[in-house]
């Protein structure tokens, strides 16, 4: 739904509503025309996968997981690099196979329409990046102490609790990126000695072909060569953007 605000700058001539609508492919620039700004302010994201139908493994252990090409599929991220910063967002696909024969538990990606609403401003071209998310690694992990910002009882400070603080994403990549937990800035202060190479306080994949960010079109190209298969429109992603383009400098009050 659109903003109030937005819907009343569309209904004075101030702003137009936009739509950009893209997919397949895993990169694609949302152009911004000079001396113009837009406000994005919701998307719609159909993950990659759907119709394809894959195995799982017959008995849930610690050792049996999801069977690949299947299970690339259920982590997926969409990212926008504008102007006013990056913005990654994962989504988890559900798997399906109340429909299908249980004798060699087979399942079919859930590839429903995941609407989220943002806020994001940009005065130039915004970059948008797609990919299935298959690996990381777990590569700290520490009992945190008590702090003012992790007292005992409300959070894990202080607890037995063993837990994760340094993800790597994308654990391929040349420079992969490190999650840094409980926080990147006063990292010592938990007694976790010193911040890995290429921190950061969030979490997402980079581009990687091996086992980072994956474009989705080229790792279905990569499971088959039946052209049919590639050309099946329901196994790519697509996303559309919605927003408000607005010819005018960025106010300062939204920069």
């Amino acid at each position: 739904m659109i903003p109030t605000l937005i819907e009343q700058d569309v209904r004075k001539g101030k702003a137009r509503f936009r739509t950009f609508q893209t997919g397949v492919g895993g990169q694609s620039i949302l152009i911004v025309p000079p001396n113009s700004y837009i406000v994005i302010y919701q998307y719609t994201f159909i993950p990659a996968g759907g119709g394809y139908i894959g195995t799982t493994l017959p008995t849930f252990t610690p050792n049996n997981t999801i069977d690949s090409p299947l299970r690339e599929f259920m982590l997926q991220q969409v990212s926008f690099l504008a102007s006013s910063g990056f913005f990654p967002f994962m989504h988890h696909q559900q798997l399906q196979s109340r429909f299908l024969s249980s004798s060699n538990n087979r399942a079919v990606v859930e590839c429903m329409g995941q609407k989220e609403d943002v806020y994001i401003i940009s005065d130039s071209d915004v970059a948008i990046t797609c990919g299935l998310v298959d690996k990381i690694e777990q590569s700290a992990n520490s009992v945190i102490p008590v702090t003012n910002k992790t007292p005992a009882g409300l959070t894990y400070g202080g607890s037995t609790a063993d837990i994760n603080t340094e993800t790597i994403f994308s654990p391929n990549a040349a420079h992969p990126i490190s999650l840094v937990q409980p926080s990147v800035v006063q990292f010592e202060d938990y007694g976790l000695g010193g911040v890995p190479g290429n921190p950061s306080d969030q979490a997402f994949a980079i581009p990687d072909a091996i086992a980072g960010l994956i474009d989705p079109s080229d790792f279905i190209r990569n499971q088959t060569s039946q052209q049919d298969i590639l050309n099946n429109a329901a196994q790519h992603y697509y996303l559309n953007v919605k927003y408000a383009l607005y010819t005018d400098q960025v106010p300062e009050q939204l920069g």
